[in-house]
């Protein structure tokens, strides 16, 4: 399903919509999955486990569904600056 998915997403989506916000999603992306995996390596080490294994758990967890959220986008919300992030962010997540 995730294949059909981005196949569609390519299908609307270029590569030159996304090089307007490159920066965004590149660092958005990296930053949100630093934050996730680091709070999930303290929760498990609070509730006694290890960190490498709540880095996993963030890890999985960071993970949003692509499908979800491009199927919830409209296209004129992908045509826009914060839409093209979000799907920016979505296609480095993958």
């Amino acid at each position: 399903g995730i294949f059909f998915m981005l196949f569609v997403l390519g299908l609307e989506f270029s590569f030159e919509k996304l090089r307007g916000v490159w920066a965004v999603a590149v660092y958005g992306s990296g930053l949100m999955m630093l934050l996730v995996c680091g709070a999930s390596a303290v929760g498990a080490g609070v509730l006694g486990g290890a960190a490498i294994e709540g880095v996993a758990v963030g890890f999985c967890a960071s993970l949003s569904s692509t499908a979800v959220v491009v199927t919830t986008l409209t296209r004129d919300e992908m045509d826009r600056p914060e839409g093209r992030a979000t799907v920016g962010v979505l296609v480095l997540q993958v």
